[in-house]
């Protein structure tokens, strides 16, 4: 006898059978293919959702491989665009979901284009200009997104959930820049992107399985090195206690 490849979280009181069945027509739009993208991407094509539109113009690089899970050596010798290796990669872990690819990057012209028709976007991208489009689309068509920062040892996320005077805004100040913290000066520990990804899966499978009261609506921080976990409440103005110590 074969048993269905999800019964395990079919098992589990929180999503069941119903639950799957939710999951399994669900559309989501995953925006970066890197240390974040490389995790939620299986985990969601693991999960079953149906399926899962891709967008990231970058290729692969051999500095990107100790914290991109989807790539591999010879990824990276030949260039490759992380969106076609990820592709060629989810599929062989389930055929049974929906992978669409777009090699370029996500901008509030061609956001709500790229957004129609999904239920859900994952913030895995690394750069302040790509979330503030993310943040500008989700709430032109009206779906929640899920913010994912990492820095250093530091990781956040954050539900940001639809029409609900949430902004990108409200935890994260722009006007800081790259001077505060960046993983450019400040490097990454491999062990963060994983956490951030697995939280952030975590309350996109609640959302997309409609189990909406167990989504977690504070700011989510911790620092993995110091050992720090906290879970913040944001205000809706310009000064909150998360963007004092926010990655980018």
């Amino acid at each position: 006898m074969v048993s269905s490849r999800y019964l395990a979280q079919e098992l589990f009181q929180g999503l069941g059978p119903e639950g799957q069945k939710k999951l399994e027509k669900s559309r989501v739009l995953l925006v970066g293919c890197g240390a974040l993208g490389s995790v939620s991407s299986q985990i969601l094509t693991r999960a079953g959702v149906g399926y899962l539109k891709i967008a990231d113009d970058d290729q692969v690089e051999l500095a990107y491989l100790h914290r991109q899970l989807l790539f591999t050596e010879r990824d990276a010798e030949l260039s490759t665009l992380k969106v076609y290796a990820a592709r060629d990669f989810l599929s062989q872990v389930n055929s049974e979901v929906e992978i669409e690819i777009f090699d370029k990057k996500l901008t509030t012209d061609n956001g709500p284009e790229l957004a129609d028709g999904v239920d859900l976007i994952l913030d895995c991208s690394d750069n302040p200009e790509a979330r503030r489009a993310i943040d500008s689309t989700a709430r032109s068509v009206g779906i929640p997104w899920i913010y994912g920062g990492v820095a250093a040892s530091v990781g956040m996320v954050k539900f940001v959930a639809a029409n609900s005077g949430e902004s990108i805004e409200n935890w994260f100040d722009f006007t800081a820049g790259s001077e505060t913290f960046s993983p450019c000066q400040d490097g990454i520990l491999n062990t963060v992107p994983l956490l951030v990804a697995t939280l952030q899966s975590n309350e996109a499978l609640k959302y997309l399985s409609e189990a909406h009261d167990r989504i977690n609506h504070k700011l989510i921080y911790f620092d993995l090195w110091e050992n720090e976990f906290e879970s913040l409440d944001v205000v809706l103005n310009e000064e909150t206690e998360a963007k004092k110590k926010q990655p980018e």
